[in-house]
């Protein structure tokens, strides 16, 4: 990877405060033009040096708290552009239409004749990318990062297939509250995905996800005090559920009107459209755990109530 393909990441400092700006200025989504030159500045190129073609825009990839709509998902947020650099490098980015946050960018890269052998070891690959994650991702300490997956697959100390490039998913340590059996807590705020090449470990990608935390991760209402403003909730919609609701989750989650976090007890509820009792579907309602605001809901549309 040449110099000036590296000075790219430099850029990534710059986009936690250019999301909290633009959060600032409003909810208005940034012109073609803004978005490239976004991403020009953050690859290090002038944009007319650039070749951008445009793959369409699609749903943002995390699931997202919204409490002033919770009925309503944000879709259409996330515009994909494939972009070639003058050295004929070609990129594929994601970037947030309203943010200029750029949640995944890299390139597919081949190595002919590859072979297992050839590869990284797996602890060398991943202390390389923890390098790149404290080089670049250093707008928060990523020193006590955990490791939450590799790709591909290690077993007995090697990998388990041979591939061009070997990904390593980080995420932070955090302290997990205690929670009822079966529930599970699910952090989509924070996180990195670091992709290498397989064999010289040159930085080949990321995706991230950064969002803030700025409250305790320990709950302030009981599941069945949020459980019961799911059912008011729907109540007030219309629908009568019938299952007694099930807790799915303690879901980490950005919150999509800000830069900050929420913390949600996230409940499915069975309510059967049709008049056979075996039809059903589950809605789903998320419930802030701090607040009680109902930030979350897939509820069925009205002509299905």
């Amino acid at each position: 990877m040449g110099s000036k393909v590296k000075k790219w990441l430099r850029f990534a400092v710059l986009l936690p405060i250019l999301a909290s700006l633009l959060f600032l200025i409003g909810q208005q989504p940034l012109s073609d033009s803004q978005l490239r030159q976004i991403i020009a500045d953050w690859l290090g190129y002038p944009v007319d040096q650039l070749q951008f073609k445009d793959y369409g825009i699609w749903d943002i990839p995390h699931i997202v708290f919204n409490p002033t709509e919770p009925t309503q998902r944000e879709d259409y947020r996330v515009q994909e552009y494939e972009v070639i650099l003058p050295n004929n490098m070609v990129y594929y980015v994601d970037i947030d239409r309203y943010t200029g946050f750029i949640y995944n960018a890299g390139n597919l890269i081949q190595i002919p004749n590859l072979t297992i052998d050839r590869m990284l070891p797996p602890d060398q690959a991943i202390v390389l990318a923890r390098q790149y994650l404290q080089r670049y991702f250093i707008w928060v300490d990523t020193s006590d990062w955990e490791v939450e997956d590799v790709t591909p697959k290690v077993k007995n100390g090697w990998w388990t297939e041979v591939q061009p490039m070997i990904s390593v998913d980080f995420v932070p340590s955090l302290q997990i509250p205690q929670l009822p059996e079966g529930v599970v807590f699910v952090n989509e705020a924070i996180g990195c995905e670091i992709t290498i090449d397989a064999v010289k470990g040159d930085l080949v990608g990321f995706k991230v996800i950064y969002t803030q935390i700025e409250f305790p991760l320990e709950p302030v209402i009981t599941p069945e005090e949020a459980k019961a403003i799911a059912r008011q909730y729907l109540a007030g919609k219309g629908i009568q559920v019938r299952c007694d609701g099930e807790l799915y989750s303690l879901m980490l989650t950005p919150e999509i009107e800000m830069t900050y976090a929420r913390l949600a007890y996230m409940f499915g509820f069975c309510y059967p459209p049709l008049p056979s009792e075996d039809a059903y579907i589950t809605v789903a309602v998320g419930v802030d755990a701090h607040t009680g605001e109902v930030v979350y809901a897939e509820i069925p549309p009205a002509s299905l109530r």
